[in-house]
């Protein structure tokens, strides 16, 4: 009796299975089809937006790792920032007739342009490196032929402002040291990365040229933004570890160059911590993490295992001398693209750091130029010490924290705490440049605070100047050669009665 009941119910059950998958199926069928349809129309529309650039201009340029270019709607008009060659590229299509309006659509599109503000430095993001009161268009050249009958290209390139690649490394390394020691990553390592990969070019694309990012494989093997994040390998492991959620970031994610940071930084913890690991030797750890970051944990494995295990490569690895190891990821002193990358962002790790022969030649500076033995002690002692905001110890410390330090243990002063009350606790600029005294503080408008002054330091003779650097830490600057100071340069004031 009991199979008569169960038989039917049974059948009833799987009949509704049935017809469940039937409709499931034919919904993801059309699903299927209509993002087929979707994707062929993005990519349609993406093919003809290059062959009307082409069509215009004669080439396609797009952004780039280390390359901004926009354009006018109409794509008429357009501005490019080459970060390698520090130049700004203003070009437009125009006929004698219409010439006039095309000026006007190119002032438009760097006023547009410029509404995007930096979040590092809070300066409209496309304007800040560029020198706009250099971009007279009235004088742009022919170029040559392109566009429509009748048409010529007009160009005119100038030169970006002198202090852009201090500018930019100033504005970003606070943000770093924030995700480094969050993520106990070397600050240096990580600066030089982004030097290497995208020249801290913020708005940065894909290294391999500009893709279509609605194309999912591009997208998903391509890097992308200021650390240059390649999404399916560094940009789903450093996700991973930043957000606790095992998924690629999206086009728009990686375009945040502050989100791009982060996750950047937290993939060289992943390999840090989960690949390298087992490595004794920090020095050759991250010549391994700098190696991965560029190819991948598992080709780098490869090199030194021949069944490129983790266990296999790691034994190998403690065995071998730092020279042993940079000659095996350089393919046996050979210049393959691994091992010159490697060598390139060991390189770019020295602008980051004071070391030790550069600590050495400050100090020489230091004792040709000050005149009290005090300061010249307690400036000696501070050279090299790492920054960190809000820090005031031997392993870290702030400008306003170097000043108070140099003031306490050289003339016995206590100064306030910040730069900005320093500034305003002794008059604001009181001192005329051309009075400037050993022991003065100078002060600097870096950021857009809304404070009068940013950053302090200790004027030493008639052009040099100690003070905390967020990009290096404590060292010696020469006022007279630095374009990126003498910019930002808001007074002078002393403390000393």
């Amino acid at each position: 009796m009991r199979m008569l009941i169960i038989l039917p119910l049974l059948f009833f059950v799987n009949s509704s299975q049935a017809g469940d998958l039937e409709e499931f199926e034919a919904y993801k069928q059309k699903e299927k089809a209509e993002f087929r349809a979707y994707t062929e129309k993005m990519q349609q529309e993406w093919k003809d937006y290059l062959a009307d650039i082409k069509k215009n201009f004669g080439s396609t340029e797009l952004t780039s790792d280390k390359k901004w270019v926009g354009y006018a709607k109409n794509n008429k008009s357009k501005v490019s920032l080459d970060y390698d060659k520090g130049v700004v590229t203003v070009e437009f299509v125009a006929d004698e007739k219409n010439k006039a309006e095309r000026i006007k659509e190119v002032k438009k599109l760097l006023q547009e342009q410029a509404k995007e503000v930096n979040p590092f430095s809070q300066e409209p993001m496309l304007t800040e490196n560029i020198p706009l009161d250099k971009i007279k268009l009235d004088t742009v050249k022919p170029k040559g032929a392109g566009g429509q009958e009748g048409e010529k290209v007009y160009s005119l390139t100038i030169p970006l402002n002198e202090d852009r690649q201090e500018n930019n490394e100033i504005q970003i390394a606070e943000s770093v040291r924030d995700a480094t020691e969050k993520y106990k990553v070397s600050y240096d390592l990580a600066m030089a990365i982004i030097k290497t990969e995208s020249n801290f070019n913020i708005g940065a694309g894909s290294k391999k040229g500009a893709l279509d990012i609605r194309d999912p494989a591009a997208f998903e093997s391509n890097p992308w933004g200021l650390m240059q994040v390649v999404p399916q390998r560094s940009g789903r492991g450093g996700w991973k570890r930043a957000k606790k959620q095992d998924r690629m970031p999206t086009a728009e994610e990686l375009l945040n160059p502050k989100l791009n940071l982060e996750i950047g930084v937290a993939y060289l913890a992943v390999l840090q911590d989960s690949y390298f690991n087992g490595v004794k030797d920090d020095k050759k750890r991250e010549m391994l993490m700098i190696s991965a970051y560029h190819e991948s944990p598992e080709k780098v494995f490869g090199v030194f295992s021949a069944k490129g295990k983790k266990e296999e490569a790691v034994a190998a690895i403690n065995k071998l001398t730092q020279e042993e190891v940079k000659d095996r990821l350089s393919g046996k002193k050979g210049a393959n693209a691994s091992g010159q990358y490697v060598a390139k962002v060991e390189k770019e790790r020295s602008n980051y750091r004071v070391e030790e022969d550069e600590k050495i030649e400050l100090e020489n500076i230091a004792k040709k130029i000050v005149k009290k033995p005090e300061l010249l002690a307690t400036v000696n002692e501070w050279l090299g010490t790492p920054y960190r905001l809000g820090s005031n110890s031997r392993s870290a410390i702030d400008c306003s924290g170097f000043t108070m330090n140099v003031y306490s243990q050289t003339y016995k002063m206590k100064l306030p705490r910040t730069s900005d009350s320093q500034y305003k606790s002794y008059g604001g600029a009181t001192v005329d440049s051309r009075e400037r005294q050993e022991g003065d503080l100078i002060y600097f408008k870096t950021v857009n605070s809304g404070n009068p002054v940013s950053h302090v330091g200790v004027w030493l003779d008639g052009r040099h100047f100690a003070h905390a650097s967020s990009s290096k830490g404590v060292i010696i600057s020469d006022f007279n050669e630095s374009p990126y100071w003498r910019n930002r340069y808001v007074g002078a004031n002393r403390p000393l009665k």
